[in-house]
C-alpha cells in the first residue's frame, strides 16, 4: 500500500545563537495558512450505507477537530468530492484542508482545540482512498488517515490534572491582569530549563515540544513553554494565540495576548534564558508584554519574524496584527484597567436556577473606581453551571481598556445517594440528578485513611466492582461541570455505609447420626452463619439455627429417623450505618444437601 506522507512544518525548538535543521525538510503542498480559509463554509452533506459523509467544510473540520483533541492516530474521513481523487490529490486536497480546518482558530471555542491541537500535531498522512459510489454529482469516498502527536492520549490527560490543580489553586482576586499573566509567565520559567537535547534531537524527546514537556517534566523547547502559556492563559479568559517564525529559518515559537484591545508578545523562552543564565544586560522581562518591533531587537535570523506562510492573510490581519501594540507595554503611560486590581465579592456560586451578579471592585493603586463613572460591568454566562464573566469596560479617564474576571457556578450537591444493589464483590449506588446541568459525577471511597474516587460517570447510578466479599465500605459522590477541560466541583452530598455480601459458603459433608445430622463447611468471612433444614427440598417450614462466627461444624439433633433432611448455609454480616443502626447483610445460600437420618 502507498503511503504518501504530508510534512507541513518543522517542530519550533530553537534557542538564541543556535538553530537546527527542521524536522521535516521538504513539503509535498505549499506551506500551511492559518486562520479564515476561504474553505469555511457549512458542508455539503450524503448518507450512503449507513455513514454520513461531508464536502470541506465546517462539519467536516468539527469530526475531525475530535478525533485529534483525543490524539486519534488513524481514523476514516467520508469525503464528498465533486472530482475523482488519488492518493496524492486526496493529500493534498482534502486531508490537509481538513486539518486546517480543524485547527482553525474560527472553530476554536476552548483551551484545547485551534492553535493547540494544530501544534500537538507531529506529522499527517493519507494512508488509502477508497471510492464508495458516486450519485448525487458528489464522489464519495473513505479516506483513511493517519496523525502522529508530539503528546500521548495519557500524557494529556496528566496535563489537564496539572492545568486543573494549577488554575483551581489561583486566586485572582485582588489582582490586576498584568500581575496575573506575569505570575503565569514565572511559573513557567521557574519550573522549566530549556531542553537543548530535544532542540538537537527531536525524535527522542517528542515531550518537549508540547505542555506536557512544560508542565509535567520541566524541561521543554519553544513550543513547549508557548503551548502551556497558550492553555493557560486560555483557561482564565484571556485572549491569546500561539504564533511562531519561519520553521527554516527563525524556528521559534512565543504567544501574543490581549490586553486593552491591544496585543502584546509574550515570550517565556527567552526570558527563561535570561533568568536561567543571569544575563545582566538584559532584563529578565525583556520579552515579556512587549512590542513586535522590540521583540525582534535581539533576533540573529528572524526568530521572532511572524512566519509569512502562517500569518499572511486577512483573518490574522483583520483580527490581531492591526491590534499589535506600537510599544512596550507600560503602566505609567495612561490610565488603564489591565493595570487595575480586580476583585469580586464572591468567586464561587452554586447553581440555583437564578442570575449571579458578584460585586466588584476596582482600584488603581490605593484609590478606588467608580462604577459608571471610570467603568461598567457586565455579566455572561452567569446562570448555569460552569464559568461565568465579569467584563469591564472603561469609560472616562479609562475609556478603550478593558478587564475581566472568571468565576464558577457549580452543581448542586448530590444529597440522594444511596444503595440498590450489593453482591459478594460489587456495589451498586444511585442518586437524583441536579437541576442545572452537569457534565459528570465523581464517586469516591474512603480507603486507608483518606477518599479516594474510583469512578467518573455521566450516568446517576454506578456499579462498584471488585469489593472483596464482607467488605464495609462508605461512599461519596458529588457532580461536576467540565469547562474546556477543567472540572468544576461542588462539595460533597450525603456518604453512604453499606456492606458486601459474604462469599457463598461450601459444605463440605453432611453425616447422619442417630436422630441427629452434622454439616461442615468452608469457612466464609463474616460475622457468623446461618443454617436451614427442612424435610421440604424447597425448604417450606424450615428450621433456622445461628453459628458463631469461627465454628465450621455444626449437629442438629432431635431429628426424625428414616427421613430424609435438606440442609443449606450461608454467611451473614453485621455493620453500622451512617446513622448509626445495625444492619445484616446475608450471602448466597450454599447448594443444598440431602441427608436421610438414622
Amino acid at each position: 500500500m502507498l503511503i504518501l506522507a504530508l510534512c507541513f512544518a518543522a517542530p519550533f525548538s530553537a534557542f538564541a545563537n543556535e538553530v537546527e535543521s527542521p524536522l521535516y525538510s521538504s513539503s509535498v503542498t505549499a506551506p500551511l495558512k492559518g486562520g479564515n480559509i476561504l474553505f469555511m463554509k457549512d458542508s455539503a452533506e450524503g448518507r450512503y450505507n449507513g455513514k454520513t459523509y461531508y464536502s470541506k467544510g465546517r462539519q467536516l473540520y468539527l469530526y475531525a477537530k475530535n478525533k485529534i483533541d483525543a490524539r486519534k492516530e488513524t481514523f476514516n474521513l467520508y469525503v464528498l468530492y465533486k472530482d475523482e481523487l488519488t492518493l496524492y490529490s486526496a493529500t493534498n486536497n482534502i486531508t490537509q484542508m481538513v486539518f486546517l480546518g480543524a485547527t482553525d482558530d474560527e472553530l476554536s471555542v476552548n483551551s484545547t482545540d485551534g492553535d493547540y491541537i494544530r501544534w500537538a500535531v507531529k506529522s499527517l498522512e493519507t494512508l488509502s482512498v477508497t471510492k464508495d459510489t458516486k450519485k448525487d454529482g458528489y464522489y464519495y469516498y473513505t479516506l483513511k488517515v493517519a496523525f502522529s502527536y508530539y503528546d500521548t492520549p495519557a500524557q494529556e490527560k496528566k496535563v489537564d490534572s496539572a492545568v486543573n490543580s494549577y488554575i483551581n489553586s489561583f486566586n485572582t482576586n485582588g489582582k490586576t491582569d498584568v500581575e496575573i499573566i506575569r505570575e503565569i509567565h514565572d511559573y513557567l520559567c521557574k519550573k522549566n530549563v530549556y531542553d537543548y537535547d530535544a532542540a538537537k534531537n527531536p525524535y527522542s524527546y517528542l515531550y518537549a515540544f508540547s505542555s506536557y514537556g512544560a508542565l509535567l517534566k520541566g524541561k521543554c523547547v519553544c513550543q513547549g513553554y508557548a503551548a502551556a502559556f497558550y492553555r493557560i492563559c486560555k483557561e482564565l479568559g484571556y485572549n491569546v494565540r500561539f504564533v511562531g517564525s519561519d520553521p527554516d529559518w527563525g524556528c521559534h515559537a512565543w504567544n501574543i495576548i490581549q490586553l486593552d484591545g491591544k496585543f502584546y508578545i509574550v515570550d517565556c523562552t527567552w526570558d527563561d534564558q535570561i533568568f536561567d543564565e543571569d544575563d545582566l544586560q538584559i532584563t529578565p522581562y525583556y520579552y515579556f508584554l512587549t512590542d513586535y518591533d522590540s521583540s525582534r531587537e535581539y533576533d540573529s535570523i528572524g526568530e521572532h519574524k511572524l512566519y509569512s506562510g502562517l500569518y499572511d492573510n486577512n483573518y490574522f490581519e483583520t483580527n490581531y496584527k492591526q491590534y499589535f501594540a506600537k510599544k512596550p507595554y507600560n503602566r505609567e503611560t495612561n490610565s488603564r484597567l489591565s493595570s487595575c486590581s480586580v476583585s469580586l465579592s464572591e468567586n464561587a456560586f452554586t447553581y440555583s436556577g437564578k442570575a449571579f451578579s458578584p460585586s466588584v471592585t476596582v482600584k488603581d493603586g490605593t484609590e478606588t473606581l467608580n462604577e459608571g463613572t471610570d467603568y461598567t460591568v457586565s455579566y455572561s454566562s452567569n446562570t448555569s453551571t460552569g464559568l461565568a464573566r465579569v467584563d469591564l469596560t472603561g469609560t472616562g479617564e479609562y475609556e478603550g481598556t478593558s478587564s475581566h474576571r472568571l468565576f464558577t457556578i457549580a452543581p448542586q450537591n448530590t444529597d440522594t445517594l444511596k444503595v440498590t444493589a450489593v453482591t459478594s464483590t460489587s456495589v451498586t449506588l444511585s442518586w437524583n440528578k441536579p437541576e442545572g446541568g452537569v457534565t459528570g459525577y465523581a464517586v469516591q471511597t474512603y480507603q486507608d485513611g483518606k477518599w479516594k474516587t474510583v469512578a467518573r460517570t455521566s450516568s446517576t447510578e454506578y456499579t462498584v466492582k471488585g469489593i472483596k466479599p464482607s467488605a464495609k465500605k462508605t461512599f461519596r459522590v458529588r457532580a461536576y461541570k467540565t469547562v474546556y477541560k477543567r472540572r468544576i466541583y461542588n462539595f460533597y452530598g450525603n456518604s453512604v455505609i453499606c456492606c458486601s455480601k459474604p462469599k457463598r459458603v461450601k459444605i463440605a459433608s453432611v453425616t447422619p447420626k442417630k436422630n441427629a445430622l452434622t454439616v461442615k463447611w468452608k469457612k466464609a468471612k463474616g460475622s457468623g452463619y446461618q443454617l436451614q433444614y427442612s424435610t421440604n427440598k424447597s425448604f417450606k417450614n424450615a428450621k433456622a439455627v445461628r453459628v458463631k462466627y469461627g465454628r465450621l461444624s455444626k449437629t442438629v439433633k432431635k431429628l426424625k429417623r428414616n427421613k430424609t433432611y435438606y440442609v443449606r448455609i450461608r454467611a451473614y454480616k453485621k455493620y453500622k450505618t451512617a446513622s448509626g443502626k445495625t444492619k445484616t447483610v446475608y450471602g448466597k445460600w450454599s447448594v443444598k444437601k440431602s441427608v436421610i437420618i438414622k
